[in-house]
C-alpha cells in the first residue's frame, strides 16, 4: 500500500503540518534469506527492527503503523519537528526506565 501524504498550513501561514500514513506493520518477518545473513544490527524489515531495538517492551502493540510520519514546521524560526512511531516507543522505554530506577 503506498503512503498517503497530506499537507496543512495554519490560518496565519506560519506553521506547516505534513502527515504520511502507511499500512499497518507486517506481523511476519519480511526479510529475505540474504538479509537474514547480514549482521544483526542491519535488520531490514520493520518487524525485525522493532523487535530487536525495542526488546525491553514486553510486547508490541497489536497495531503499529511503522511508516507513519508527522512533520511540524515553523517558517519564521525554521524549527522542524519530525515524529515517527519508532522514536515514540524508544522515548517511552527511556521514560519508563528512568521512572523505575
Amino acid at each position: 500500500m503506498p503512503k498517503r501524504t497530506r499537507n496543512f498550513i495554519s490560518p496565519d501561514g506560519h506553521w506547516r503540518i505534513s502527515t504520511s500514513k502507511g499500512a499497518i506493520m507486517e506481523s511476519r518477518c519480511q526479510c529475505s534469506q540474504a538479509d537474514k545473513s547480514k549482521e544483526e544490527n542491519e535488520a531490514t524489515c520493520n518487524l525485525c527492527r522493532y523487535t530487536k531495538e525495542l526488546a525491553e517492551l514486553p510486547n508490541l502493540p497489536e497495531e503499529v503503523y511503522a511508516d507513519n510520519v508527522l512533520v511540524i514546521e515553523h517558517d519564521t524560526s525554521g524549527t522542524v519537528i519530525e515524529v515517527k512511531p519508532h522514536q515514540l516507543f524508544v522515548h517511552l522505554l527511556m521514560r519508563c526506565d528512568s521512572l523505575m530506577h
